[in-house]
């Protein structure tokens, strides 16, 4: 059972690894994730097509992002209007209807799948929405969509949704698109010189006359947390394979204990012609027999915890895991592992409990070669033991070399244990640390420039400013 544990634990890790790669991967980049995009005054036909002939774009697109207010359960929150020109396909960035009307039309808005329960509504309901000092509208829920490349409203506590020029409109903003997203034709091509064709687009732009604000160019080909998916599988995997350690280690302390409790037997066997490699191989047979039980263990409980925690990540970072498969090198490597790991660990006290001679098998009684006399004296000092307990204490240190595998056994368990809890409290400590540094409570974006030392004077003037 221990080794069906390692081996499970270890096999969920691999097994949801192997999933989220595709998700991460193959999804992400199945989006057409844009390469970079440039913010200017204002982007219309006449821009994308001048941008489309720049050197390296293989495609274009325009938007428009306004941050706005929604209200849930009463509290305002940050809401992402984001109007694409084109809805149908968008192109760059794609987005997948999951759900109700697509796309966005005069009547309402299509909500992002990962802010959904976080808004507390669905199709059909309707959101208050506002802009800075403008009209509140009631806009109705027509759709849910999914967006990957975004990251998830309910981690960051926003209301992602997709609108339409009158829906903006009402709300009292320009509906005019300001922003030029586009992808690369070489997608190998590293960030500097994505860098250096979003400069070329820049040049395009100021040339038409056009004011250019922020320049965005994300890290070619990943997810928005791709970071933080590496290294809890990381994290995760690192633990796993101390589980699958720790089970070989107990498949070595129970062989060990089984080639102890038939000394004598393997002495009877050798005496009458049995040889060392007809024992090793006979007693190695014994550790696969445990090794293919475990696996057969393992293998189920493996697959069905991956996909479950797979699953479970996957929508957290919203993706779907829908018509993915694990792959067939994925099952090779739990099989190969599995049984390879308890016989590597079996091998060296199988091979040591048959190299013995005949006669130290036949006159052992579970002690080791060397007495514990002139160590045990100190036992008799200590006045709080009795009789009893400092037999047992004894007891104990008759075969060291067990003791050693036990304690070797108990350690290395604690020592998981400690590290689990220490990771713990090490990650609550840095989101802590986090909060602390971060000595604001609110942000604000401006819609043009201010000196610093003007906008500091006028917000002193703010009640409640400290």
């Amino acid at each position: 059972m221990a080794i069906a544990l390692g081996s499970a634990g270890a096999g969920v890790v691999l097994v949801t690894w192997a999933i989220l790669q595709q998700v991460t991967v193959a999804e992400f980049a199945a989006s057409n994730p844009m390469s970079a995009s440039v913010h200017a005054d204002r982007v219309d036909a006449e821009l994308l097509a001048a941008v489309r002939k720049v050197r390296g774009i293989a495609d274009v697109q325009a938007r428009r992002v306004v941050l706005a207010s929604a209200r849930v359960d009463g509290v305002p929150q940050t809401a992402v209007l984001t109007r694409i020109d084109g809805y149908e396909p968008v192109r760059i960035g794609k987005v997948v209807a999951v759900a109700g009307a697509w796309p966005p039309t005069d009547a309402g808005v299509v909500i992002e799948k990962s802010s959904v329960e976080f808004a507390a509504t669905d199709i059909g309901g309707t959101l208050q929405l506002s802009v800075g000092e403008g009209p509140t509208v009631r806009a109705a829920v027509t759709g849910i969509a999914r967006d990957v490349g975004v990251a998830p409203g309910w981690m960051e506590h926003t209301v992602y949704l997709f609108t339409s020029a009158a829906t903006l409109e009402a709300l009292g903003e320009d509906s005019a698109f300001d922003e030029v997203q586009f992808t690369v034709a070489d997608r190998s091509l590293d960030r500097d010189r994505i860098r250096a064709i979003a400069g070329d687009v820049v040049g395009v732009i100021e040339s038409s006359g056009r004011k250019v604000g922020n320049v965005e160019v994300p890290e070619p080909g990943q997810h928005v947390h791709a970071a933080q998916i590496g290294s809890l599988l990381f994290t995760q995997g690192a633990f796993g394979v101390l589980a699958m350690v720790l089970s070989c280690i107990l498949v070595a302390n129970l062989m060990a204990a089984v080639l102890a409790g038939q000394r004598r037997e393997i002495g009877v066997m050798k005496a009458i012609g049995a040889r060392n490699r007809q024992l090793f191989g006979m007693y190695l047979a014994m550790a696969l027999a445990y090794a293919i039980l475990s696996l057969l263990l393992a293998l189920p409980a493996a697959w069905a915890g991956g996909w479950l925690y797979a699953r479970f990540m996957a929508n957290m970072l919203n993706f779907s895991v829908d018509g993915l498969t694990v792959p067939p090198l994925i099952v090779a490597v739990l099989c190969v592992v599995g049984l390879l790991m308890p016989l590597a660990a079996a091998a060296l006290p199988v091979w040591r409990g048959c190299r013995a001679r005949v006669a130290d098998a036949l006159r052992d009684v579970g002690l080791s070669d060397r007495p514990l006399r002139r160590h045990a004296s100190w036992l008799d000092r200590i006045g709080l033991l009795s009789r009893s307990k400092r037999l047992a204490v004894r007891n104990a240190f008759r075969n060291r070399r067990r003791m050693l595998l036990t304690l070797l056994t108990l350690a290395f368990g604690g020592a998981v244990s400690i590290g689990a809890g220490n990771l713990q409290i090490a990650v609550r400590g840095v989101v802590d640390l986090m909060f602390q540094q971060n000595r604001f409570d609110l942000v604000l974006r401006l819609q043009a420039p201010m000196r610093a030392k003007q906008l500091e004077s006028l917000l002193r003037g703010v009640p409640g400013v400290a």
